[in-house]
């Protein structure tokens, strides 16, 4: 592979990644979440519950993490814990209808920002870009998973 072109394609990822992050931050802030509250409401709005353990996988997160944000988002009535009914040992973490207002808020704040960044490219672009992205994804999971020789509860 072309050293040069790598090392570009890297940058700019980085950039895009840094910009995507400071206006999400910014617009989400505006309805008083955080831009990983709202990856985490999303996944959690579209099931009726989850356990912690399960947005730890999806969220490619450490489970102490997810343990930070529930409370953080419980204590703000964004988010409510209560027990399995069958394991009383784990909770389940549903969404709140106060979550479900600041979700829908900051998921229309986000979808005219995301329209803007990708505004210009066709639908074909969009898949090509789309498999590009989860093809280099997977190379990563699968270097991760081979160097650790397992998935380490996270992924």
């Amino acid at each position: 592979m072309n050293r040069s072109i790598s090392t570009e394609l890297i940058s700019v990822f980085s950039q895009l990644m840094r910009l995507r992050f400071s206006h999400a931050h910014a617009l989400v802030h505006d309805v008083g979440l955080h831009p990983g509250q709202l990856h985490l409401l999303t996944l959690i709005a579209s099931r009726a519950s989850m356990s912690q353990a399960q947005l730890a996988s999806l969220l490619f997160i450490k489970p102490s993490t997810v343990t930070v944000m529930v409370s953080r988002m419980a204590s703000t009535g964004i988010l409510k814990r209560t027990r399995d009914e069958h394991d009383k040992r784990l909770n389940k973490i549903s969404i709140t209808e106060k979550g479900r207002a600041l979700l829908k808020i900051a998921c229309n704040n986000m979808k005219t920002a995301d329209d803007k960044l990708f505004d210009g490219f066709s639908a074909d672009e969009l898949e090509t870009m789309l498999d590009y992205a989860t093809r280099m994804r997977n190379n990563l999971l699968q270097e991760h998973i081979a160097s650790e020789g397992s998935s380490c509860g996270c992924y």
